[in-house]
């Protein structure tokens, strides 16, 4: 029902220009929740399908081309997903935009993107466990252990006492973990 009351309100031409926006604003909010719960059941496949119908419905709208790109790198399609990164740009992006663009451009073996982008992330949001932590790993991967813990005791000043022992769970992990 809703998808027909959007569809049937987009055709209209009496919207003032704030109206179109929040209009806008509905159809990205409704798009990008369709394709999370398509994601969340496991197929992301109509995930994407949603998400490229979208970006083709609002061209502009910079969340849309994220989100596809987020589910493109949740495919395992680094490359598609780091292109759309760099075409749509981070601006408005949050930490989150950031963390998944540097793994899109790992996955890419785009390495001097992947550390801009870590850096202009680290930047925008100093105090973002996921990105402090994700810039740890990095640098254990390199070998730069003592800035990788550097990061990592950066992020877990961040995070209050109950997240803190799941943070480092997750430091702990996989095979540059801590």
């Amino acid at each position: 029902d809703l998808f027909v009351l959007l569809r049937n309100a987009r055709t209209r031409t009496d919207y003032s220009t704030e109206q179109r926006k929040v209009l806008n604003d509905i159809w990205t909010a409704w798009l990008t929740r369709s394709a999370n719960s398509s994601i969340v059941a496991g197929d992301t496949r109509h995930a994407i399908s949603i998400l490229e119908a979208g970006v083709r419905m609002l061209p502009a709208e910079l969340r849309l081309q994220r989100a596809l790109a987020s589910a493109l790198l949740t495919a395992g399609d680094p490359k598609r997903s780091t292109a759309i990164y760099q075409a749509a740009g981070f601006r408005d992006a949050a930490a989150t935009d950031y963390v998944a663009a540097v793994g899109a451009a790992m996955g890419a073996e785009e390495t001097r993107l992947a550390q801009n982008w870590m850096k202009e992330g680290l930047t925008q949001f100093p105090r973002d466990t996921e990105l402090l932590s994700l810039a740890g790993k990095q640098a254990a991967a390199k070998g730069d252990f003592r800035k990788a813990e550097g990061f990592w005791r950066l992020a877990l000043q961040e995070v209050d006492s109950q997240n803190q022992e799941k943070l480092a769970k997750s430091l702990r992990s996989g095979p540059e973990g801590i």
